[in-house]
């Protein structure tokens, strides 16, 4: 983990683009998903916000930098030289697997206990 890393790639303007977009992908699949999902109408109505154009979830790219695996590979690729490398190194799935993990704390769902 670089803090310096994860700042550098939350304020990519590309990254930012990209996170919006993972984010109107998930929230498609929420907005399919059963109505008996538990978490449901706060997933929902976390997917309706993000349909709005006003780029809201563009918000949300530093807590997508930080999750595990997007910030790994960003910290992997960084170079010093090349500003492009570490946002480059972060993939679609791990993107789209970031937004996904991160959904239910976004929109205040926690599972109850086991």
């Amino acid at each position: 983990m670089s803090l310096q890393i994860e700042h550098a790639l939350s304020t990519d303007l590309a990254f930012r683009a990209r996170v919006h977009l993972a984010f109107l992908h998930v929230a498609q699949e929420v907005a399919a998903e059963p109505a008996n999902t538990p978490g449901h109408p706060l997933r929902a109505s976390l997917a309706r916000s993000l349909f709005a154009p006003d780029l809201a979830s563009i918000g949300y790219a530093p807590a997508v930098a930080t999750c595990p695996g997007v910030s790994a590979a960003a910290v992997a690729a960084h170079s010093d030289t090349d500003p492009h490398a570490a946002p480059a190194a972060v993939t679609d799935e791990l993107l789209l697997d970031a937004v996904r993990l991160l959904w239910n704390k976004l929109c205040g769902y926690s599972a109850p206990a086991a």
